[in-house]
Parts: structure tokens; sequence; C-alpha cells
């Protein structure tokens, strides 16, 4: 069907937009070491203490792209993980 890296691109890009749609500001952090970070917050500023929503995404990880996000972006990050599953078959 489609590459790992294709996969994991419709899957960070489904994560943002479900961010923006919900009223997130997005900030996306690349790192050497694979992973992509997805920080979110209500106002596009770091909050004081660190960012508290966060999606981790791991490169070469196919459609287990998404391998970590903070439980208040459960409800957010459903349909994203439907698509990861529906893209695993």
């Amino acid at each position: 069907m489609f590459d790992a890296e294709t996969i994991e691109n419709i899957l960070v890009g489904k994560a943002i937009s479900d961010l923006l749609d919900e009223g997130f500001q997005a900030h996306v952090e690349y790192r050497e070491d694979g992973y992509t970070w997805v920080y979110a917050s209500e106002d596009g500023r770091m909050p004081r203490g660190g960012y508290t929503h966060w999606i981790k995404f791991r490169t070469g990880n196919g459609a287990d792209a998404l391998v970590d996000y903070t439980t208040n972006l459960e409800d957010v990050l459903k349909p994203v993980n439907a698509l990861a599953a529906s893209m695993m078959k």
C-alpha cells in the first residue's frame, strides 16, 4: 500500500490536523535520534513548567509510528489511532 515514510507522514499530519481542529497550537520538533515530538498548547506558548500535551512519533516504524502521548490527548488521538490500526491490515 504505502511505504513506512508515507504512513508516518500521514499519521503525523492527521495528529497535527486534529490538534488544530480542537483549538490547540502545535509545535513540531524533529530530533536526530529518529523521534518527532509534537507539542500542543492552547495559546501557542510553552506553559510554565513545560508542555502538558505531547505526542511522540518514531521514524522507521510505519503504522506503529505513534509510540507515546500524554493521556489528556486520548480523545483527540482516537481517530489517529484508528487510522494507524487500519493501515496495519
